[in-house]
């Protein structure tokens, strides 16, 4: 669990670094609006940020309209089956409208020198990837303080899903991976469910889940007690919880203390 877990945190880590160095990146070229703030240089900058990219499906950068005489100006490229897309021009349009879109709107209000990343709510992307994500934003300032655009880098979740049935410690033992802050089951291995009846869901949803479970706690479900092992993210505030049936744990033990 703890080796799974520093694999999400690495990559959320990474994340983190992109949006906040495109920040700065965003920072010069608004310093430079005359010679550098055009749609070639944004665009340039959001493709080679993803080209090495595993799970950072993709990101841009969003100027706010007041900046650019009420127009909107944005660069946002994403990752589709290797290859690098540049979408730019159906996000500045009317319809998408990225000002108003929840994800700008939540990072734009909770980001601050003192909280420079911030993550929204895991969802699914409609527009441009067609995947379930969860996005992390920051902000590019003026040499005032004032908050002129963003930049976001999108997480892909669904790779992290895939990766989640690789933790099958005994025969009946399932994983829950959960953005615990926003309330929002992303993935839960557990077979004797159908997982796409609680993805999206509350954790209340779960019969055995608790706010205070501990690691190590021992849980009771379908009359089977389960020892639970988690981890939780700090970063993004997910959590990974690992529950073995008690029996097959220490079958386990009982066959390594046999063999000594």
């Amino acid at each position: 669990v703890t080796y799974f877990s520093e694999k999400i945190r690495k990559s959320v880590t990474h994340s983190q670094e992109n949006v906040l160095d495109m920040a700065v990146m965003g920072e010069l070229l608004y310093k430079e609006q005359a010679l550098a703030l055009n749609q070639d240089n944004l665009d340039f900058i959001t493709s080679k940020i993803f080209e090495k990219e595993s799970l950072s499906i993709g990101g841009g950068i969003w100027f706010e309209p007041s900046i650019n005489n009420n127009k909107r100006l944005c660069s946002y490229s994403f990752k589709k089956d290797g290859k690098i897309v540049i979408d730019s021009k159906n996000f500045m349009n009317d319809k998408y409208d990225y000002p108003n879109q929840m994800w700008y709107k939540v990072i734009k209000a909770n980001v601050s020198k003192s909280s420079p990343t911030i993550w929204t709510k895991p969802y699914y992307d409609e527009s441009g990837t067609h995947a379930l994500m969860t996005t992390v934003g920051a902000a590019i300032y003026d040499k005032n303080g004032k908050i002129v655009g963003l930049t976001t880098v999108d997480w892909d979740l669904n790779s992290i899903i895939e990766n989640l049935s690789s933790i099958q410690l005994t025969p009946k033992s399932f994983v829950l991976f959960a953005d615990e802050d926003d309330d929002f089951i992303i993935s839960l291995t557990d077979k004797t469910v159908n997982e796409n009846d609680y993805i999206g869901k509350s954790l209340k949803t779960i019969p055995w889940y608790s706010e205070n479970l501990k690691n190590g706690k021992e849980v009771k479900y379908n009359n089977t007690a389960y020892i639970s092992f988690q981890q939780k993210l700090d970063e993004n505030k997910m959590i990974v919880i690992v529950n073995v049936p008690k029996n097959e744990l220490y079958l386990v033990l009982k066959r390594y203390l046999k063999t000594r």
